[in-house]
């Protein structure tokens, strides 16, 4: 029967709540039905929110922070994996980020320096 009513859901577009409905508990109709209906507004504020942000096309920042170490990585010669995850390679308040043609560091103002023009070691 819930496989129906979630289905029910669905063709209503009511996609959010055909996913969260049976985690409302049931005091009295009025209550019931108004917990319902915030799920679903919720859901909706969420999905509307997305995509304002997916049609802005903001470029994502992407860090190291919870990038995976594999031993099979090869790095540059000169180029460990500290100098990638440390910030004090190109200054204080920095990160790696990757902006699909090479690898930048980028302070919090947006400035990005190519990872060629900094400093090499001896």
């Amino acid at each position: 029967m819930s496989e129906q009513i979630e289905l029910y859901m669905r063709q209503l577009r009511l996609g959010g709540l055909a996913k969260t409905w049976q985690t409302v508990e049931y005091q009295n109709n009025e209550q019931y039905v108004t917990d319902l209906l915030l799920l679903e507004l919720h859901e909706r504020e969420v999905n509307r929110i997305n995509r304002m942000v997916k049609k802005a096309g903001f470029r994502v920042l992407k860090t190291l922070d919870d990038f995976v170490w594999n031993p099979n990585i090869e790095l540059p010669v000169g180029l460990t994996q500290e100098d990638m995850t440390e910030t004090h390679v190109s200054g204080p308040q920095r990160k790696p980020d990757f902006h699909g043609c090479g690898w930048h560091w980028q302070d919090p103002s947006g400035h990005c320096d190519c990872l060629e023009s900094l400093p090499r070691g001896p």
